[in-house]
């Protein structure tokens, strides 16, 4: 996906994201504040490597070739043993709670860069929490120094009943007796001189609030709920199967993008832009859209072409769409005629504001003339139209418009279309006419358009970008593939992501017409 496509999905979903972000935000304060208080003390601990009676005895270090903070993360774990939990709830004086809830409700940390141990308690209340942090560190001082003395201690026992042992037998005279003597008073010297190499250098006396704290789960999460909804946006987009661009539609449909036609105003959803105001911006789109239908028509030939759209509800109208483009080439010089074959629900009269009393059933029954049922439309305003000067509109422009609408429905639509009549009705209009439009049903109802493909010389699509979906564009593409008609290209209406009334395949129609000339 590219920036420009991310972009594009973030703003077609931009309700989705901030609603999500809103939301997160707010239960995450919410619930936040209905936290139980929590309070967090922390003492400090200096670690010292120094010994005394190493320096004194003139013997080596034990600790001397071991990495400092080696010694800090083990001193860290043997903070974390019951007995010193147990000593720290002694020195506190709680008696509410045990070694292993103590344990679970604090944390021993060691810093990399000093010989600081941190001691952290979690409470519901402040002076219990510094009181067990402060207590929690003496507790692991006193163990340390039992700890280190241990050694010492040990061997001054050992030293005291061999000692005693010699003098039962009777050799306190002896020479072994006076060199263990001599060493048992090394070992009183060294556990004398021995020193904590542990001290609590800062008690806790500054419990911090860890919650609630609302601007804190407000900060975390709107940030959070701003990428869920980047999430599901994506998901949405990627189980989304709606053409929104023409370039997909092309793709999908496996034919030349003619034009694109945006969502009519609200004041021309009921009267047609190319007779009302034709030189404004919807109006100029359907001018547009006649430069990419005539180059096509150039390039792959057709005087008699079947507009059809995918689905029957497209934004405006499909019969007022088809009207507009049938005035916009009358407008070009060109004498046009529409013809209304969808007789399942004809809208063309209606779009006219005419009150036909024969139409095209009437003709194909045998009815009615041909000519007798045509409807000659103007093409141009009245004059001036209220405004000072000459009005462009009012001048002649060499083309004429005609309808043939349907006055009557018949019962059984399809089988009219299906009879040799229509094919004779648009080949005495095609010698009659520089251009036929036929308005069809939609692609996929029924089967009317494959009927009419064969009285017809190309076939022009309408796609609803934004609601018709790759599964019907596969399916239109079949049907369109399975006719006799050349397949003209299709228009896009609706809301496009690629905002341009100028279809993508224009530059390509340019070359192929100027190869055939």
């Amino acid at each position: 996906m590219t920036l420009r496509e991310f972009l594009r999905v973030v703003y077609r979903h931009k309700l989705l994201i901030v609603l999500f972000a809103l939301l997160t935000g707010a239960g995450s304060y919410l619930l936040s504040t209905r936290q139980t208080p929590r309070y967090e003390a922390t003492s400090l601990v200096l670690l010292s490597n120094a010994n005394v009676p190493s320096i004194v005895t003139n013997t080596q270090n034990p600790n001397a070739g071991i990495q400092p903070d080696r010694i800090a993360a083990t001193q860290a774990q043997l903070a974390r043993v019951p007995l010193v939990a147990r000593q720290a709830l002694r020195i506190a004086r709680v008696r509410e709670r045990t070694s292993s809830q103590l344990l679970a409700a604090s944390r021993v940390s060691s810093d990399p860069s000093s010989d600081i141990l941190s001691f952290t308690v979690d409470d519901n209340k402040a002076a219990v929490a510094e009181r067990l942090a402060t207590a929690y560190a003496r507790a692991y001082v006193d163990y340390r120094r039992t700890v280190d003395a241990a050694p010492y201690v040990g061997a001054g026992r050992q030293l005291t009943r061999r000692l005693t042992q010699l003098r039962v037998d009777g050799r306190a005279d002896s020479r072994l007796f006076d060199s263990l003597t001599t060493q048992q008073q090394q070992l009183q010297s060294i556990i004398a001189l021995q020193t904590a190499n542990a001290k609590v250098v800062r008690p806790a006396d500054d419990a911090a609030k860890t919650q609630p704290r609302p601007e804190r789960a407000l900060a975390i999460g709107l940030p959070a709920g701003l990428l869920l909804g980047l999430a599901l946006a994506l998901l949405a987009h990627v189980l989304d199967s709606r053409v929104r661009t023409l370039a997909g539609a092309a793709r999908e449909l496996g034919a030349a993008s003619l034009g694109w036609l945006p969502s009519p105003p609200r004041r021309f959803r009921h009267r047609l832009v190319m007779l009302a105001d034709p030189t404004g911006p919807y109006g100029e789109a359907f001018t547009s859209l006649r430069t990419g239908v005539d180059l096509a028509r150039r390039v792959h030939g057709g005087d008699v072409l079947l507009v059809t759209p995918l689905s029957r509800r497209i934004p405006g109208g499909k019969s007022s769409a088809i009207a507009n483009l049938a005035v916009a080439f009358a407008r070009a010089g060109l004498n046009v005629v529409l013809v209304d074959l969808d007789l399942r629900q004809p809208a063309v009269a209606r779009v006219f504001g005419l009150t036909p009393v024969h139409g095209v059933t009437e003709v194909l029954l045998g009815q009615a003339d041909v000519h007798d049922a045509l409807a000659a439309v103007p093409i141009q305003r009245p004059a001036n139209n209220g405004r000072k000067g000459k009005d462009l509109d009012s001048v002649e422009f060499g083309g004429t418009l005609r309808v043939l609408p349907v006055a009557s429905r018949p019962a059984n639509p399809t089988d009219v279309l299906a009879t040799r009549g229509v094919g004779v009705i648009l080949e005495q209009l095609r010698s009659e006419a520089d251009l036929v439009l036929v308005d069809a049903p939609p692609l996929m109802e029924g089967s009317d358009v494959s009927a009419l493909s064969t009285h017809v010389d190309a076939i022009v699509a309408i796609v609803d970008l934004g609601r018709d979906r790759r599964g019907q564009l596969a399916e239109a593409r079949r049907r369109l593939t399975a006719t006799s008609a050349t397949v003209l290209g299709f228009i896009g209406t609706g809301k496009a992501d690629e905002a341009t009334a100028y279809a993508p395949d224009r530059a390509n129609l340019h070359e192929r017409l100027e190869a055939i000339r």
